[in-house]
């Protein structure tokens, strides 16, 4: 069972490259992030050749384990390290980490003001969502989020589907997805 490791842009999902890589790791974790982390070694031609450093940037970057053919893990870099002449040691986490770092605000809050002139909540901002089911409602958090700028990363979200639970979300709250 071979591992293979692919840099990807985020927000297109396109694969950059595939990454020589000395040794790598990745896990699956239920109701948890998964993790992915390899390490590639600094002095090989081909690492040189291909610009791992240059083309693996923070959070625009995902990494990318495919086993056998199929992609099993993937999600944004949020760590690299160089040590000299040594290693360079890419760590992302899953997709969730992603959403975990985006609040749950429509666009318009960007520009405005969460509070009115006397310091009162804007309501116009919170979300409401009710008549759903608890997949539906995350599936409409992550679809407010990609409103944003650099949040429209490719993916296929599943149809609405009815159910009896209600979220609302104070915009003042600065809640996470």
């Amino acid at each position: 069972m071979g591992t293979d490791f692919y840099a990807f842009e985020m927000l297109t999902g396109r694969r950059l490259v595939p990454l020589p890589v000395a040794s790598g790791t990745w896990s699956i974790a239920t109701n948890a992030d998964d993790s992915l982390r390899c390490k590639i070694p600094a002095r090989a031609a081909v690492t040189a050749l291909l610009d791992i450093w240059g083309t693996t940037p923070l959070a625009r970057t995902g990494l990318l384990a495919v086993v056998d053919g199929m992609p099993v893990a993937a999600g944004p870099i949020w760590k690299r390290k160089y040590s000299q002449g040594k290693d360079i040691d890419l760590t992302a986490g899953g997709i969730r980490s992603y959403w975990e770092r985006r609040l749950l605000l429509p666009v318009a809050a960007r520009t405005n003001s969460l509070v009115d002139a006397n310091g009162d909540p804007v309501a116009a901002y919170d979300t409401n969502l009710s008549g759903l089911s608890y997949g539906t409602i995350a599936k409409r958090y992550i679809e407010l989020a990609r409103l944003w700028p650099g949040g429209a990363i490719p993916m296929r979200l599943p149809a609405d589907e009815a159910g009896p639970y209600v979220r609302n979300v104070a915009a003042i709250d600065l809640k996470k997805v």
